[in-house]
């Protein structure tokens, strides 16, 4: 098969998947390697090969091997930011602390985000995690301080026990942060935060390259069908780059081959917690130009926010999109109690990029897709 023109072999229902990774260092690598070792398991197994394009985004083919003259079956394009990720990544636990410090304080100041804990207690319980796990350490901690001190020792005895005691909470506490992965979750939960008050420069520039090449293929006019995927913090940057998509090729959603993918999306959470009216009017913006968009969702992946209705949360009378589509995800990864759910949260939320039964990556990685 010549790789050379991915166009030459194209199957006339394909589909050119855009995937936006979330706020994650690696996660390009990650996908693409959970993506290649799930289609292998697929019936019949699909294959992902890298093709030669002449643009400046990595591009794949997604193959059936199982047919006598494989054709492709659509494209996959990575839109990568992991260097950015990396360089907004902060590192040092005491800076995680301080930017906890400002933000839950920030959060807690504002009566909106009572109504938001009241009204949505299994996102809010996400949110606020990382802040209930630190505070129970802190307290902990605080507690059998003040047990030694009281202790009828000496005092270098209790400065000793002191010591020792707070540098094993700290060491205990750093252990279990990394076990549940808490501080990555904070990373993402703050990163989401910021992006209420705009994504920076870098940030900026690189959706709108992303967006022109978008509107570049689809300017060319192939037949393919071009479906923009976020997933997690991506989610709401994918949405930026359909709007801006729909802006450089002038059409409307009625005549555009656009689509839209969400999986375990943040931006409605976001919208109910957030008093920046400037991000409440962007989103209100992608739900007015009504993209055709499908949201993958799930009750039990407490890292998305499955009951939150984004039209509801902005005042906007519902339309048809996004069209929402609960997954079975637990039942995919074999959680079967809300125990092992709870502690596996992050096994979750990758689960929509596994193959199983109960949910396939197919499902949004090869459609079918609709335009009603």
């Amino acid at each position: 098969m010549n790789l050379r023109n991915p166009m030459s072999h194209l199957d006339p229902g394909a589909h050119h998947i855009y995937l936006l990774p979330g706020f994650d260092p690696g996660g390009t690598r990650t996908l693409l390697r959970l993506l290649r070792q799930e289609l292998a398991q697929a019936e019949p197994p699909l294959r992902l090969e890298r093709l030669k394009s002449s643009g400046a985004l990595p591009c794949w083919a997604l193959q059936d091997r199982s047919a006598a003259k494989p054709a492709i079956l659509g494209r996959l394009t990575l839109l990568s930011w992991d260097d950015i990720v990396r360089r907004r990544w902060a590192k040092p636990p005491w800076r995680l602390c301080w930017q906890g410090l400002l933000l839950y304080g920030y959060y807690l100041l504002h009566g909106r985000t009572l109504k938001t804990i009241r009204t949505l207690p299994k996102a809010s319980f996400t949110f606020f995690w990382p802040m209930v796990f630190v505070m129970s350490l802190s307290l902990a901690a605080l507690a059998q301080a003040v047990l030694i001190a009281v202790l009828p020792i000496a005092a270098g005895w209790k400065l000793l026990l002191l010591g020792c005691t707070l540098a094993g909470w700290l060491w205990f506490g750093l252990k279990q942060a990394d076990r549940r992965r808490v501080d990555w979750l904070f990373r993402a939960i703050h990163f989401s935060c910021t992006l209420t008050h705009g994504e920076g420069d870098d940030l900026s520039k690189r959706l709108d390259d992303f967006a022109e090449a978008i509107a570049s293929n689809i300017r060319s006019g192939n037949k393919e069908r071009h479906v923009i995927v976020g997933y997690s913090s991506g989610a709401y940057l994918a949405q930026k780059v359909a709007i801006r998509v729909l802006e450089k090729t002038g059409q409307g959603p009625d005549t555009s081959k656009l689509q839209l993918i969400t999986l375990g999306q943040n931006p409605a959470f976001l919208a109910s917690i957030s008093t920046r009216e400037g991000f409440r009017r962007e989103l209100r913006t992608l739900l007015d130009q009504s993209i055709p968009w499908i949201d993958f969702t799930c009750r039990e992946d407490w890292m998305s926010f499955a009951e939150v209705e984004l039209a509801n949360v902005l005042g906007c009378t519902p339309g048809p999109f996004p069209q929402r589509r609960q997954v079975n995800l637990a039942g995919a990864a074999g959680l079967s109690d809300l125990k092992t759910v709870l502690n596996n949260q992050f096994v979750l939320h990758f689960q929509y990029f596994r193959h199983a039964r109960e949910f396939s990556c197919l499902e949004w990685l090869k459609g079918p897709y609709t335009n009603e």
